[in-house]
C-alpha cells in the first residue's frame, strides 16, 4: 500500500499520526506473511514530505526487504525452537546418564553384600557409594539390644543426634519423607542441620525382632523415583547381610574355636600349606614384594599391561582401549600389586600392609576397596576381573570363556 500525500487521502487525512506528532505526509508498506501463511503486520517506510512518485522499482525494493525481515524473524524462531530441543535432549542425557550411574551403584551395592563383611563394615562401605551417587548423608541401623545402633554419617555434626523417626517407631512397610523439618518427632538439633528427605526401611533379625534402617539426606531435594528403587535394593541388600552376619553368630556359638570354627581365619602360613603353590604366592614372593608388589617393568615404565587392560601408575588410572576411570590412592596401591602379580592369588595380609593397615578393621577395608575396584573394572573390560579366594585373597585374572577383540 502506498500513500503519497496521507492529509489528502480520505483514509488517513484525520489519523493522529498525521495530524499531529510526528505529522506523517508519505507512506508505503509491505505485508510480513510467514511461510505458514500468518500475517504479522507490514514493513513500512514513513517520510514527513509528500511524495508524489513511487515507481515499481521501489515497491520491489520494499518487497525485498519485507521477505528480508521475515527470514530473520522465522531464522530467529528456530533458534529458539532449536535451543528448546537442545535443552531438553541435554536434559534426557543427564537422565540417561544418572540412571545409568545409579544402576552402577545398584550393581556394586550387591556386589559389596556377597562379601563376608558385618553389618558395621558393610554400612561403612554402602555410606560413600550412596553418597557420591544420590548425596546420602546419614545410614543408621537400629538393632535390638544388646547390638543396638550402627551408624555411619558424612557431616560431623549429626554424627551422635538422634535420628528423625516415623509416627510409629517400626512401620509397616518402606516409608518416604521428602522433607523431615515438619516431622515432629526430628531433634531440633537434627533440623537445624537441614530439612531434606528421611527414608525408614523396617527389616526383621532370625529371631523376629524388628530393625529399623533409616537413610537421611540434607539436601533440600526430594527423593526421585529411581533414587528410592534403589534405596529400596539397598534395604533389601542390608537385611541379607544382617541375616548372614546373625547365622554366623549361631554357627560360631556351635563350634569350638580352631580352624574347624565357621568363619575362622587361619594364619597366612596354614593359607600356603593348604593352597596349590602354583597359584597362591608363596613367603619367597610375599617377602620379595616388601616394595608393596611394584614390578621391575611396571615401575621402569611406569605402566603395567595384562591382556587388553592398561594401568598407568603416575595419573593413577586405568585404560581399555578409548575408555578410562581413575582409581582413588588406596585403589591404586591395591590394583598395582595384582597388576604386577597377574593369575597369581595375592594374600590378604599383603594388601593391608600396602594399605599401612594391618588392624581388625584393615581385612574390612581392603574388601570395600576391591568391590569398587571389580566395579570400574567391570565397566571396561569383559575380559578381566579380580576374583575372590575365599579365606586366602584376591586374583586378578582373565574371564573365563573370554573372546578376544
Amino acid at each position: 500500500m502506498v500513500v503519497p500525500d496521507a492529509p489528502q487521502d480520505a483514509r488517513f487525512h484525520d489519523n493522529p499520526l498525521v495530524t499531529g506528532h510526528p505529522g506523517v505526509r508519505f507512506y508505503a508498506g509491505a505485508p510480513l506473511v510467514t511461510p505458514d501463511g500468518h500475517q504479522l503486520g507490514s514493513f513500512c517506510i514513513i517520510s514527513y514530505d509528500a511524495r508524489s512518485k513511487f515507481t515499481n522499482e521501489d515497491a520491489q525494493r520494499l518487497g525485498d526487504f519485507a521477505a528480508l525481515a521475515i527470514d530473520e524473524l522465522e531464522w530467529r524462531l528456530d533458534r529458539i525452537r532449536l535451543g528448546t530441543q537442545l535443552q531438553a535432549s541435554t536434559r534426557i542425557v543427564s537422565e540417561l546418564k544418572h540412571a545409568t550411574s545409579l544402576l552402577r551403584v545398584h550393581e556394586a551395592v550387591t556386589d559389596l553384600a556377597i562379601h563376608p563383611l558385618s553389618v558395621t563394615e558393610y554400612l561403612d562401605g554402602l555410606g560413600p557409594l550412596l553418597h557420591e551417587s544420590v548425596q546420602v548423608d546419614l545410614l543408621s541401623l537400629r538393632l535390638p539390644e544388646p547390638d543396638g545402633e550402627v551408624r555411619w554419617t558424612i557431616p560431623p555434626a549429626v554424627t551422635d543426634q538422634p535420628l528423625p523417626l516415623p509416627s510409629t517407631d517400626y512401620p509397616a512397610r518402606p516409608l518416604f519423607m521428602d522433607a523431615f523439618a515438619g516431622i515432629q518427632r526430628v531433634p531440633g538439633s537434627l533440623q537445624g542441620s537441614g530439612s531434606g528427605p528421611v527414608a525408614w526401611f523396617p527389616l526383621v533379625t532370625r529371631s523376629g525382632e524388628p530393625a529399623l534402617l533409616t537413610v537421611v539426606r540434607l539436601e533440600r531435594r526430594p527423593w526421585q523415583r529411581e533414587e528410592r528403587t534403589l534405596l529400596q535394593a539397598t534395604a533389601h541388600a542390608v537385611q541379607a547381610v544382617l541375616n548372614r552376619q546373625q547365622e554366623s553368630r549361631g554357627r560360631e556359638s556351635a563350634f569350638p574355636a580352631g580352624p574347624l570354627a565357621p568363619g575362622y581365619r587361619g594364619t597366612h602360613d596354614e593359607a600356603v600349606r593348604a593352597r596349590p603353590a602354583s597359584s597362591l604366592m608363596n613367603e619367597a614372593e610375599l617377602a620379595a614384594t616388601a616394595d608393596l608388589g611394584s614390578s621391575a617393568v611396571g615401575l621402569a615404565s611406569g605402566r603395567f599391561n595384562f591382556r587388553d587392560v592398561e594401568f598407568h601408575l603416575v595419573q593413577r588410572c586405568v585404560r581399555v582401549g578409548q575408555q578410562q576411570v581413575d582409581l582413588t590412592r588406596q585403589e591404586g596401591q591395591l590394583f598395582e600389586i595384582l597388576m604386577s602379580h597377574p593369575e597369581v592369588v595375592v594374600p590378604r595380609r599383603l594388601l593391608e600392609r600396602s594399605l599401612g593397615r594391618e588392624d581388625s578393621d584393615s581385612t574390612a577395608l581392603v574388601n570395600v576397596h576391591m568391590s569398587h575396584l571389580r566395579r570400574k573394572l567391570r565397566g571396561l573390560s569383559d575380559r578381566v576381573t579380580i576374583s575372590t579366594e575365599r579365606g586366602w585373597g584376591y586374583v586378578l585374572q582373565e574371564v573365563q570363556n573370554a573372546v578376544p577383540e
